[in-house]
């Protein structure tokens, strides 16, 4: 495994965004993107380096992985702009895995 793959999967962030309070995700090792903030089946992906964070309706985020710090920082998919910053935060991941049922 990559330093990316072993930093993001199964890792817990603290999402920053202009005008709005900061908020705790988790990227579980399955994919699955948990936050109770935002519920539902959302999904995380890493490629070529890159964080793809699908929020559903709220819109796919596009991150570079910034191993200094670490951190992930990029923008909405579309939306030049809408930027987030995600501070790590570690590997203890607290949420319940999301039951689609």
């Amino acid at each position: 495994r990559t330093p990316a793959e072993k930093l993001v999967s199964g890792s817990a962030w603290k999402v920053h965004y202009a005008g709005g309070s900061a908020f705790r995700i988790e990227l579980a090792e399955d994919g699955a993107l948990r936050c109770p903030a935002y519920d539902g089946p959302h999904r995380w992906a890493l490629e070529d380096g890159r964080v793809r964070l699908d929020w559903g309706r709220y819109g796919t985020y596009d991150l570079a992985v910034e191993l200094r710090g670490p951190r992930l920082v990029g923008e909405r998919v579309g939306r030049r702009g809408d930027w987030r910053r995600l501070e790590y935060l570690g590997k203890e991941l607290q949420f319940l895995q999301y039951d689609a049922s």
